[in-house]
C-alpha cells in the first residue's frame, strides 16, 4: 500500500508515508492525521491495544484526526461460522470463524485455496473488536475527541450492526 501511495502521491515536507510496527511508533506531533484501514487494530492483548492507541494518538499534533477502520462487533455476532467467498480472480477462502459474543474476539482459520496445482495454505487471525461506546470510552483515556462514526466508507453514520464496519474519528485534544 505503500508502494501504491508512493506511485500516486509526492511525498515532500507535508506528507510522507510511513511503515513501522505500530507498537514502537515513537512519534509525538508529528502527523495531521493517522489512518488505520481494515481492521489492523485488536490484534494484541487489551493492555497493549490501549497502550497503540495512546502511542497513535501522541503522533498526532493537537487538532489531528485518527481514522480506524474496523469490525462491527454487532454485525459479526449474527455472521455464519463457516463462510466459503471468492478472494480475488484465482483464489477461495474457506473461513471458520468463532466469534466470542462475551468479549467481541474474533478467531479465523482460513483456508486459502489457490487456482491451479499449489497447495492450499492455513492461517489464523485473532483481533479484539470494540462496540461504539467502547471506542468511545478507549478514545477519552487516551486524550482523543471522540468525532463521529461510519457505518461504511460511504461516508454513512454508523447504525448498530447495519454494515460490518465500524469507522471511528477522534480527535487529539488541544
Amino acid at each position: 500500500m505503500i508502494a501504491e501511495a508512493r506511485r500516486l502521491w509526492t511525498e515532500g515536507p507535508r506528507l510522507r508515508f510511513i511503515q513501522k510496527d505500530m507498537r514502537r511508533l515513537r512519534a509525538a506531533g508529528e502527523f495531521d492525521a493517522v489512518i488505520n484501514m481494515y481492521t489492523s487494530f485488536g490484534y494484541f492483548s487489551a493492555r497493549e491495544n490501549v497502550a497503540v492507541l495512546r502511542r497513535l494518538t501522541r503522533a498526532l499534533r493537537p487538532g489531528g484526526l485518527i481514522v480506524i477502520d474496523h469490525r462491527d462487533p454487532g454485525h459479526d455476532a449474527r455472521l455464519p461460522q463457516r463462510l466459503w467467498y471468492p478472494a480475488g480472480p484465482h483464489r477461495y477462502v474457506l473461513e471458520d470463524r468463532r466469534f466470542d459474543r462475551r468479549t467481541n474476539v474474533t478467531r479465523s482459520d482460513w483456508l486459502i485455496v489457490p487456482a491451479g496445482p499449489r497447495g492450499a495454505i492455513r492461517k489464523t487471525t485473532r483481533f479484539q473488536e470494540y462496540s461504539l461506546p467502547q471506542w468511545r470510552r478507549m478514545f477519552r483515556e487516551v486524550g482523543l475527541r471522540f468525532v463521529k462514526a461510519y457505518s461504511g466508507y460511504d461516508g454513512r453514520t454508523y447504525r448498530a450492526i447495519s454494515k460490518r464496519r465500524l469507522i471511528v474519528v477522534g480527535a487529539r485534544r488541544q
